[in-house]
């Protein structure tokens, strides 16, 4: 996790050359408790205590689809978003139908979040049929989980009408889930999350299992799903692996921030486990890129066909090493377009 935020911050300090007058950047989490939300004070932190000259300003939102918006509405300048929801905006599918959002650039890309499914452990939902007719929180609306959990339903079989449906956000749903006034909740964060991990010091729980029936459903219909487990142990009490998929978490920047330059790291096959996730963010990175190309882009990564997958040639590639992982980097360059007399 240093290695990361350091890389991000190297990014963070990149951007600040751009148009930010008062030496603070805004950007968008999501709910507290979650890992945007701690991901984004931990960067923020690190920025103070490294003397950037500039300040991160934690703004909680709603989690993905808000940030994509507040980024196209320059409420913030940088903003924590999934990958399938970054394509939604770009495409106007989905939550974004009629209504696109395209002023932002991908400028990193993070960690999986996992789709998790949490019960109290004396409950008696063992699979996602069991969840008919329980009252069931999947996530603030129009948020990552709350996409991810209606897709999940439906890949399942499992009519959404069928289940009492609310709209919490992750500490909300924990402190019900604690009360016995809601019967499950689901929720898509990279793990372990605080506000389920402090949830299970005083409260008994158990996250559900999805099969590998409904895995490979998932990943067939939805490009940016990737297998993923919850290793035994993450949580409090957890004593089995949990199978379930991820989606991958991406910084993104507004266009406010004018001639950007961007430095990404992004997870190949060795830290995912599954180099088609890999294939995937870079081309969701190229697509992003070519809408609206930055000023430059270096990335630096072990997958040999990075090229292929961004979708451009870079202009100039340099072989380093990333610890003791042969790596390349890969430079693009973008000249200012002139205007026109």
């Amino acid at each position: 996790m240093k290695k990361l935020l350091c890389t991000i911050l190297s990014l963070t300090l990149l951007l600040t050359g751009c148009t930010i007058g008062n030496g603070n950047i805004r950007i968008g989490a999501a709910g507290i408790g979650g890992m945007y939300y701690t991901f984004a004070n931990t960067l923020a932190g690190l920025c103070t205590k490294e003397d950037t000259g500039f300040e991160l300003e934690v703004k909680k939102t709603a989690g993905s689809a808000a940030n994509l918006r507040l980024l196209s509405s320059n409420y913030i300048e940088l903003g924590i978003a999934q990958a399938d929801l970054i394509d939604a905006a770009y495409q106007g599918t989905g939550v974004f139908t009629g209504k696109k959002c395209q002023n932002f650039k991908a400028v990193a890309s993070l960690y999986p979040e996992a789709c998790q499914i949490v019960v109290r452990k004396d409950s008696d939902i063992e699979t996602i049929d069991d969840l008919q007719g329980k009252k069931v929180s999947v996530g603030e609306e129009e948020s990552g989980s709350e996409l991810n959990a209606r897709q999940i339903l439906e890949m399942s079989g499992l009519p959404e009408d069928l289940i009492k449906t609310k709209h919490l956000d992750y500490t909300d749903a924990a402190d019900k889930l604690a009360a016995g006034k809601i019967d499950a909740f689901f929720f898509t964060a990279g793990a372990q999350t605080t506000v389920v991990e402090e949830l299970a010091k005083h409260c008994d729980i158990r996250l559900l299992n999805l099969d590998d029936k409904l895995c490979g459903k998932l990943t067939t219909a939805y490009p940016f799903y990737s297998d993923y487990t919850i290793p035994a142990g993450t949580y409090t009490g957890q004593e089995e692996d949990i199978q379930t998929v991820c989606v991958q978490s991406v910084l993104v920047a507004s266009d406010a921030l004018d001639n950007a330059t961007v430095l990404t790291n992004p997870p190949y096959g060795e830290r995912l486990g599954d180099a088609s996730e890999a294939a995937r963010l870079a081309r969701t990175l190229g697509q992003v890129w070519q809408a609206h190309p930055a000023q430059g882009l270096y990335a630096i990564t072990a997958d040999a066909e990075f090229e292929q997958h961004f979708g451009k040639k870079a202009a100039r590639r340099r072989k380093i090493y990333n610890g003791m992982i042969p790596c390349q980097l890969y430079m693009y360059f973008e000249q200012p377009k002139r205007e026109r007399k």
